[in-house]
């Protein structure tokens, strides 16, 4: 079954919170919505997070994924509600002015993560990739946005359907940094070499990746080159990412 973009990136929210609280079992959780390129969720903990954190997170993540853990959705009552989260000061917030204005409630538990939320998501975690999300960065965030209140650890991830499409918004943030533009000063020997062959039979994406091996003199990892709608060429040249142009002028 295939889910909007929107869906699948709430879902992988409540993953990222059970992961933190695997990893922190202490952690009170705020709340976390899906956002233009991914998502975030907001936490309250003593321990400080950094970016020592995302890889344990992400993997902690992937291994959830894995699991084909299943999202589900229960109707509660307030009271029910109430004793389900006496343990999380935020919940218990919202809680109190679900009961005011005499809302519904809902709640979606997805391994032992139970979480306050009206969905919808994903039915299982395998409709979510395990190779599409990054963890961006982690700030300080307000509790509902007022200065009055406590500030929390809000961490920020880039989520889409595609390890594809993860890869073109991390192009464009590291596209035209100072190490990509020199990775383009070492190589443009070989960009010069590949303009000024004769022959015009188009390479294939392997042996582009293979030429570009055997013609220079920095590291070429990633077998894998990422075309995107464009029909540019994309692949990682000493840890970085950097553009080759379109892959018709790759030539024998």
């Amino acid at each position: 079954m295939s889910y909007d973009i929107e869906v699948m990136r709430h879902s992988l929210a409540h993953v990222m919170a059970a992961a933190v609280k695997k990893l922190h079992p202490d952690v009170k959780f705020a709340g976390g919505p899906a956002i233009e390129n991914g998502f975030y969720y907001d936490f309250d903990t003593e321990y400080r997070f950094s970016e020592e954190d995302f890889a344990k997170i992400e993997k902690e993540m992937r291994d959830l994924i894995k699991s084909n853990g299943r999202f589900e959705q229960r109707n509660v009552s307030i009271d029910e509600a109430k004793e389900i989260f006496a343990a999380q000061p935020y919940k218990m917030e919202w809680l109190n002015e679900y009961d005011a204005a005499g809302e519904a409630l809902s709640i979606y538990t997805f391994r032992d993560f139970v979480d306050l939320c009206r969905g919808p998501h994903v039915e299982s975690s395998k409709d979510l990739p395990r190779d599409a999300f990054k963890i961006r960065s982690v700030a300080g965030a307000y509790w509902k946005g007022d200065a009055k209140n406590k500030m929390l650890q809000r961490i920020y991830v880039d989520a889409f359907a595609t390890k594809e499409e993860l890869a073109v918004l991390q192009i464009a943030g590291h596209s035209y940094d100072l190490d990509t533009e020199n990775m383009w000063d070492k190589m443009e020997n070989i960009f010069d070499k590949i303009a000024s062959d004769e022959d015009i039979l188009p390479m294939t994406t392997i042996e582009i990746v293979e030429y570009l091996k055997a013609m220079s003199e920095v590291e070429i990892t990633g077998s894998e080159i990422i075309n995107n709608s464009n029909e540019e060429l994309w692949f990682l040249v000493e840890g970085k990412i950097v553009c080759l142009g379109p892959k018709t002028s790759f030539r024998r």
